[in-house]
């Protein structure tokens, strides 16, 4: 029963992981443009990086696939 108490608190934190580096751009990004940010200028950012996001995130779920299955955390 322990053990799985222990990887419901672990599926909980990796849930809480994803969420913090995946949908959290989701939730910002919006809200800087309703505080005045210009969504033009946001689009502009976000062409210019693309290539690099993409790699950024490309990287970020390799790593946590790799510590996930080795089960590291």
């Amino acid at each position: 029963m322990l053990a799985k108490n222990t990887l419901d608190i672990q599926a909980v934190l990796y849930l809480l992981l994803y969420n913090l580096i995946f949908v959290s751009p989701t939730i910002l990004i919006p809200l800087a443009v309703y505080n005045g940010f210009n969504p033009a200028q946001a689009e502009e950012i976000r062409q210019k990086r693309l290539m690099a996001l993409h790699l950024i995130t490309g990287i970020i779920m390799l790593v946590m696939g790799v510590i996930i299955l080795n089960g590291w955390i």
